[in-house]
């Protein structure tokens, strides 16, 4: 017996990728919101892993998710495990020294690379996996920063768009350490400690639209997450680039989507709701894929119960065509009202049931 039990979400979920479910799961980027709730300071909540796993259960237990998801502050592990300063925060998420520490070749060649054990708050991370697997039973997934997305916060966002086009073999070479040498050894580190591991999921909204173009996704993004499979499986995958709407030709970035995402499509506000989420599913339809829809962040913070339930009854009536739904509130911070969370998952609870069941 378990201490937190949340089987009949995880259940849920996996109903969802085969088209079996009874409606969709829900779950939640939540770590800033549970910080809120467990009443602990940044610094403790996000360097103490039973303190940090235990507010994420609570909190999903308390808002009545299906899905607990521990993701931690992804963007910044492996950064800080590179030597850049990390800021813990009284009310937010850590945050990372914005100051490059790498400008040159002669930056890459000094750079340290880091134990894929324990070097900054790996252990952290690895111990949150294996508190969650203690006290409900379940794997859970791992979370990094993908290559792309690490290497704008070791160079800067200006100065690796302007090398994108001056000097692309810098930022190959770049990307190709940080992705052999860093990620890779950290990931495989994890899947040996945790062969039961569902999945290593790469945070990678910096190599979002309009941030990069599609180009410039396919030249240094894609082959470098493709290059993470090849090194540590097909585990890894990455969903979370968003910029739809400024697609000139969303089926070709539906397309890498789908190639890095394992096949699964994910699309979230404010993206979904300018796009619509009839032209996802018409995608989806085609594709015969599992869909991930985001609901937004801003809305969720500072929407009303109303405008909160009609978004989530859309969602729920449009994404279910093909019953290969799930649900995700983008990112609680801090300030979400809980009513308005309470407000999502009860939409989902009174509108997203199926019509029947699979037989």
């Amino acid at each position: 017996m378990t201490e937190y039990n949340f089987h009949q979400g995880f259940e849920r979920l996996a109903n969802a990728w085969s088209g079996k479910g009874d409606r969709p799961p829900v779950f939640a980027q939540l770590h800033e919101f549970a910080l809120r709730q467990s009443g602990e300071s940044g610094k403790k909540f996000y360097q103490n892993p039973e303190i940090f796993v235990k507010g994420i259960l609570n909190t999903s237990k308390n808002i009545s998710l299906d899905i607990p998801d521990i993701v931690w502050d992804a963007y910044n592990l492996e950064a800080e495990a590179l030597g850049v300063k990390v800021f813990f925060e009284d009310n937010a998420s850590p945050a990372l020294d914005q100051t490059p520490i790498i400008e040159n070749e002669k930056d890459l060649a000094a750079l340290k690379i880091p134990d894929p054990e324990a070097s900054g708050r790996y252990g952290f991370a690895m111990d949150c996996m294996e508190i969650f697997r203690k006290l409900t039973g379940v794997a859970s997934p791992h979370s990094f920063c993908s290559p792309m997305s690490l290497a704008t916060l070791l160079i800067g966002y200006e100065k690796i768009v302007m090398a994108a086009y001056t000097n692309p073999d810098f930022v190959h070479k770049v990307l190709t350490v940080i992705t052999e040498e860093v990620i890779a050894p950290y990931i495989n580190a994890v899947f040996n400690r945790f062969e039961d591991c569902p999945a290593a999921d790469g945070a990678d909204a910096l190599s979002s639209l309009p941030f990069l173009t599609q180009e410039m996704l396919e030249n240094f993004s894609v082959p470098y997450i493709l290059r993470l499979r090849e090194l540590c499986g097909d585990r890894v995958v990455v969903r979370n680039w968003w910029g739809d709407s400024f697609s000139k030709d969303l089926d070709a970035f539906w397309d890498m989507k789908m190639k890095v995402g394992n096949k699964v499509l994910e699309v979230q506000d404010p993206d979904l709701f300018k796009i619509g989420p009839d032209k996802v599913m018409a995608y989806a339809k085609k594709q015969n894929c599992p869909v991930i829809l985001g609901v937004d962040q801003t809305l969720l913070a500072n929407g009303t119960p109303g405008e909160i339930e009609e978004r989530v009854k859309e969602y729920v009536r449009v994404g279910g065509q093909n019953r290969k739904l799930v649900l995700y509130l983008c990112n609680l911070n801090f300030s979400t009202p809980p009513e308005n969370i309470a407000a999502a998952v009860s939409a989902v609870n009174e509108y997203g049931w199926y019509e029947e069941e699979v037989k």
